[in-house]
Formats: structure tokens, C-alpha cells, sequence
């Protein structure tokens, strides 16, 4: 029998997941498991499960191959995983949670990937599938962004859908399932003790290194998240220590990217509460200088709660101010006041979404920053003014001191009559994040989402004819939630050909086509400034193309060939954006 794999597992007082775990991979990946031996690293051999566990490895299992290594300490998470790269004997390591499930033919994927790049260096791991549906994916990889006290949020690329799908590159991903060549692999810091620290640390390190982190779609896993009798209590100064050891030791903090304060970002979550539900921290600045001190860092960083006190202002019920506003109450912890309320006290920053900056904000506030989207929408003499008459009239009715634009034309027109003393940033309107980048179907219909105003029903006749002739159906879908309309689509429709005011072609925000991008879908649009300064690569057509039957029809056959949308705006660039704007 050759053994050319180890699938570990570090285990802590969990004996009956251990046991299913292992009888799963007996009966549904016999034949992969032939090339695999078993190795249990017991993180708390003295426990009351220690026994058990021993037993069914040393009596109860293949005797001769698979193994249990005892591994006192020290405790944790990352000490056992790396002790298992040191005592295991296959030429290739995996290493699982012990409550971890492979979907079948998933180990042969593994198998067959490593057998085709035997003396690859890549970190390799696949699609987190849920527990709620099946063949539903929870997630192929992970977003770097603080919650809840762990690093990573779980997200999902259209790639990793179809488990016969190349492998691509991932930023991060959970640690309950992956994989490497034993001999390539870089190893955790070994002073990483107690709960957490890996996830991102591994990755990057393998990215400075020069190689890969991959996801496999066709290695499928699932995850036992709930546990009734917790069998450890992580804490939050290890946390704390564990991630700035690793960030420390990578020069990188690995949210914001910056080199020059490594872990200014688990300051902010720990102590300012960034990324929170509530916005607020759980240990003192001062208690997070010393966890760094003791992890051999000193943190030169500012106390996130000497920062700004600051509100967002808007009406709270609009899904574009929800899109944002409501994120920055989220990342930031800022107050959230709807625009007819009143505001009591004063604030060093307000930040003023899809409303006027009022003179009681100005008055209460020692810095306005307004993002006004498209006010002059639903108002018929504003959107007829020249952008730099409507920046004008509202900065006299109400300055401000930042001014946040989302198209070419009117940062332009901004610049040309505000003061100097104004600082104007360029931030177009990101995708939604709900919109996930496998909607694309070459074989679904033609959608339009969006406002009806653009489309009057005599142009919709005339779509519904052009895609007809090419036989395509068309959907158009108006509500509030018209971004879901968008799974399943083949081409997006662009098209303002109900209101061309000045202000709507060469200033309103693009984000329907932002989310057609996202979702990877080709986009025909209208041909505008607002659009075409910033998608260049967008297909577009004259109003009278688009009210001509055939040549729609010519344009829609030549979009739908096109390659899909880059992804040039997504919702995390944006974040950063906002972050250095607000600083």
C-alpha cells in the first residue's frame, strides 16, 4: 500500500465528530483513501475523550497505517495543524477540521490535481458548502474584512460553482479544510497560541512567497459550525495577540493594505468597533497597546474612539442611500439620522447622502462631506441646469467641505466652480454586493432594471420586436429590488431614452451598470457621457438606433457576443475609498 497522502486532523475533546468524520471518509472515499493515511493530532490527549479517540485510531481503524500522535501543547488551533506537517508521511498533506465532511468525488479531484502537479506549491482549498440546501455553496473563498471578532467574511465567485471549473486564485478562506506538498509548505509563526490567527496570515504568506492560493471547485467540504458543549472558550486577548504577531511578521495589515501600521485595523475592530453590529469595541486602547507589547509590537497608531464623532444624514428608507449610507454606519459606527429628523448636540463630521446639506448641518458640524447620487432625478428644472450650475446653486444654499461625485462630468464641473478650499473625489457608484458574479446565463433572457422613466412603453415595444427577431426574450422589472432580476440574464439593457436632461446623461450614477459587471453580464447601453467616460469598453448606441427595429436588434446580437463587463467598481474598493476620504 503506497501512501502518497496524510489527511489530519487536530482535535480537542470532540471524539464523535472525529468518529463520523473518519467513518465518512471510509465508506464514501474508499478508493481515494487507499493513497491516504489517517493521523489524529490530540490537542488535549488527557481529556475526557483522549481515550476514546486513541482507541478507535490504534484499534478500530487500519492499524498499520493510520496514526494518533499525542500533542499536549501548546494549546490552540494553529499549534497541532503544524505539528501534523511535521510527523505526517505522505508527500501531500490535507488537513481537515475534525468536523468536516467531503462531498463524494471530491478527494479524487484532490488526488487527481496533485497526481497532474505533483511538485506543485500551491495552497489549495475549495467551495464551503451549506448545511441548508444541498450543492448550495457558502461560500469559495473569503472577503479580508473584520466581523464579529473573526478576520474574513465568507464570499462567493461564480467560478467556483461548477465543481468541473479551472482552479482560481483566492484572497483567503476558512482553515477546516486545505491542503499542500509537504515539502513546500511555509508553516504558521510558531508562536500563534490559542484560537485563531491563521486565517489570512497563511495566504499572504504564500502570496509574498511568490506562489498561490487556490480554490479547487470540484473539492467540495462541509462544516459542522454549532456545537452544543463548546469544548474551548477562545479568548479575545488571544485573538488580538495572534493576529498582530502574524500581521506583525508579514509587514502588512491585511484589510487595509498598509505597511505602515500592520494591525491598525484590529485596532479599529477590537477597540473602535469598525465592522461591528453595534459599533462598538471590546477592550480599551490602552488594553490593546499592551496585548501588542506582549505579542512584540509597538502600535503607533490613533485611539479609533478619539476619531471623528460623526453622523450620515439621508432619507434612510431609499434603496441608493441604503447602498451609501447605511455601510458607513456600519464600518465606521457613525450615527445614523434620517434627513427630517432633528439633530441634538454638535459633530466633528457629517457625512450627507441623497440630501441637501441643510444650515443647521453646516452650523452643527465642524466638516460636511456630501454625496448627493442623484437628487436633481425627479426634478425636472434641476436636471435641465449645466452640472456646474446645480454644484453651484446647492453649495450656496448649503456649503460643504467635500464633495463626493460619481461620474467624469461632474467632478469637472465641480472643480470649475467651487472654491479651492473644497476637495472633490471622484468615487463612482459601486456594485451591490448582493449581486453575485455567476449570474450570467448565455441562454437567459434580455433584462432591463431599473426606473420605468427610461424606458417609455413606446421604446419597450420596440425592444420587446428587436429581441423577438433574434429570438430572446426580455424582462423588465421596475420594483425597488430589480438588482435580482439580473440572475440568470444573458445582456443587460442601459438604455436613458425617457428623460436626456443634462444633469441624467452626463452626471447620474451607474449602478445598474455596476451590478451587471459584478454579475458578469454584457451590457447594451445608451451612448453618454455618464457612461461611456467611465465603461469605455460598454457597448452603446445612438437614441435613434435604439427606436429602429433592425439595428436594435444588429446591436443586441453584438453585445450579446461581447466578453461580460469588468469589474471595475466592486463594493470593498469603495470601502477603501471612503476610508482614506474620511481618514
Amino acid at each position: 500500500m503506497s501512501i502518497d497522502f496524510t489527511i489530519g486532523m487536530a482535535i480537542f475533546r470532540n471524539y464523535d465528530e472525529a468518529y463520523f468524520t473518519i467513518q465518512c471518509l471510509r465508506f464514501y472515499h474508499a478508493e481515494a483513501m487507499e493513497r491516504f493515511e489517517i493521523v489524529i493530532v490530540d490537542n488535549d490527549p488527557e481529556g475526557p475523550d483522549g481515550k476514546a479517540i486513541r482507541s478507535l485510531i490504534e484499534g478500530r481503524c487500519r492499524r498499520d497505517v493510520d496514526r494518533y500522535i499525542q500533542f499536549p501543547e501548546p494549546k490552540g488551533s494553529v499549534p497541532p495543524r503544524a505539528h501534523l506537517f511535521d510527523v505526517a508521511r505522505g508527500k501531500f498533506i490535507v488537513c481537515i477540521d475534525s468536523h468536516v465532511l467531503f462531498e463524494p468525488g471530491s478527494l479524487d479531484r484532490l488526488v487527481k490535481f496533485f497526481d497532474d502537479n505533483p511538485e506543485s506549491d500551491d495552497f489549495l482549498q475549495g467551495p464551503l458548502l451549506s448545511n441548508y440546501g444541498p450543492h448550495r455553496i457558502e461560500g469559495t473563498h473569503m472577503s479580508p474584512r473584520w466581523r464579529s471578532q473573526m478576520f474574513g467574511t465568507w464570499a462567493v465567485d461564480g467560478r467556483g460553482r461548477d465543481p468541473e471549473s479551472e482552479p482560481f486564485e483566492i484572497p483567503q478562506h476558512g482553515l477546516g479544510f486545505f491542503a499542500a506538498r509537504r515539502e513546500s509548505w511555509l508553516g504558521f509563526p510558531p508562536d500563534l497560541v490559542g484560537f485563531s490567527g491563521g486565517e489570512g496570515y497563511i495566504h499572504e504568506a504564500y502570496r509574498q512567497a511568490g506562489r498561490r492560493t487556490l480554490c479547487l471547485p470540484g473539492v467540495r467540504w462541509y462544516h459542522k459550525f454549532s456545537r452544543v458543549t463548546p469544548a474551548h472558550r477562545p479568548s479575545v486577548e488571544d485573538k488580538i495577540r495572534n493576529h498582530v504577531r502574524g500581521w506583525r511578521r508579514l509587514g502588512v495589515d491585511l484589510q487595509t493594505g498598509s505597511t505602515e501600521e500592520p494591525v491598525e485595523s484590529i485596532c479599529a475592530h477590537f477597540v473602535g468597533g469598525a465592522g461591528t453590529r453595534d459599533g462598538k469595541g471590546v477592550i480599551s486602547f490602552a488594553t490593546f497597546k499592551s496585548l501588542c507589547r506582549e505579542a512584540g509590537h509597538v502600535y503607533t497608531g490613533e485611539d479609533p474612539n478619539t476619531r471623528p464623532d460623526g453622523i450620515i444624514i439621508g432619507p434612510i428608507n431609499y434603496g441608493s442611500y441604503r447602498m451609501r449610507g447605511r455601510p458607513l454606519v456600519d464600518e465606521f459606527g457613525f450615527c445614523e439620522i434620517d434627513r427630517r429628523a432633528e439633530i441634538e448636540g454638535d459633530y466633528d463630521l457629517a457625512i450627507v447622502v441623497k440630501h441637501p446639506v441643510s444650515a443647521k448641518v453646516r452650523r452643527k458640524c465642524e466638516r460636511v462631506i456630501w454625496c448627493p447620487l442623484d437628487m436633481w432625478f425627479s426634478n425636472r428644472e434641476e436636471s435641465q441646469l449645466h452640472p456646474g450650475q446645480w454644484i453651484e446653486r446647492k453649495f450656496k444654499a448649503g456649503p460643504f467641505d467635500d464633495l463626493i461625485v460619481e461620474t467624469i462630468a461632474l467632478k469637472k464641473a465641480a472643480e470649475s466652480v467651487l472654491p479651492d478650499s473644497v476637495r472633490v473625489h471622484l468615487v463612482p457608484h459601486h456594485a451591490d454586493p448582493r449581486v453575485l458574479p455567476d449570474w450570467y446565463d448565455p441562454k437567459g433572457p434580455i433584462v432591463y432594471a431599473g426606473a420605468r422613466h427610461f424606458v417609455p412603453e413606446a421604446s419597450k415595444n420596440v425592444i420587446r420586436e428587436a429581441a423577438a427577431k433574434i429570438k430572446r426574450s426580455v424582462k423588465f422589472d421596475h420594483n425597488h429590488h430589480a438588482w435580482k432580476a439580473l440572475k440568470g440574464a444573458s445582456l443587460v439593457l442601459y438604455p436613458r431614452l425617457g428623460i436626456r436632461t443634462r444633469m441624467n446623461l452626463q452626471c447620474k450614477p451607474c449602478v445598474k451598470v455596476a451590478n451587471a459587471a459584478q454579475a458578469g453580464i454584457p451590457v447594451l447601453a445608451t451612448d453618454e457621457p455618464a457612461i461611456g467616460d467611465l465603461y469605455p469598453d460598454i457597448r452603446s448606441g445612438t437614441p435613434k438606433e435604439w427606436g429602429a427595429v433592425d439595428r436594435l436588434a444588429e446591436m443586441m446580437i453584438s453585445a450579446l457576443a461581447d466578453d461580460p463587463s469588468i469589474v471595475r467598481f466592486p463594493f470593498d474598493r469603495w470601502i477603501v475609498r471612503m476610508r482614506e476620504i474620511i481618514g
